[in-house]
């Protein structure tokens, strides 16, 4: 993605803004599950990388767009690299916590397995967050590729040999998220 999809989703008007919805989500994420080391799978510009980095935890991300990970305002940029998920990963680690957010529903349906193959030999717990089908900002983004139901996707998911977890209720946006580990 380059600069004219940043801008037309209104990134830009405020770039250097963290949005407190990151660091409640890192606060969040932190206190349930208490990771060391996380990494974020298509991480834009690197806001949780960043939240997650001023709550002291080794913090990583990737995003399949350079223009992202080049341009972010934020001072991390040696924690974000240029890597697309459906490909090998940009990081030979294993991490605690591996997390995607809005970045599955945009892979075709033949991406779906790489992806999430590579991401499982990349961490131990997940999260991932998905628009699904029936949610009211699905329509809006016209990069959403893969349509499906939440129990279509926690299938595929565990089709490829990931063990779901509940999903904490107090999890901000639970009502997208699938939680799951090895």
């Amino acid at each position: 993605f380059r600069l004219e999809y940043w801008d037309d989703i209104g990134y830009f008007k405020d770039r250097n803004k963290m949005e407190p919805k990151f660091f409640a989500d890192a606060h969040f994420i932190i206190k349930e599950y208490n990771p060391e080391s996380v990494l974020d799978a298509g991480c834009g510009m690197g806001q949780r990388v960043l939240a997650f980095s001023l709550f002291g935890v080794q913090a990583w991300g990737f995003d399949i767009s350079t223009f992202a990970t080049m341009e972010s305002p934020f001072p991390i940029a040696e924690k974000l690299r240029q890597g697309d998920v459906t490909k090998k990963i940009p990081f030979v680690d294993e991490f605690d916590m591996v997390m995607s957010y809005d970045l599955l529903e945009h892979l075709s349906e033949e991406q779906i397995t790489p992806a999430l193959q590579n991401l499982k030999a990349s961490g131990k717990k997940f999260i991932f967050s998905i628009c699904f089908e029936n949610d009211k900002n699905y329509p809006l983004d016209l990069t959403h590729k893969t349509c499906w139901p939440r129990e279509k996707w926690e299938e595929r998911i565990k089709s490829e040999g990931y063990k779901l977890l509940p999903v904490p209720q107090s999890l901000p946006f639970a009502h997208q998220m699938v939680v799951c580990e090895k």
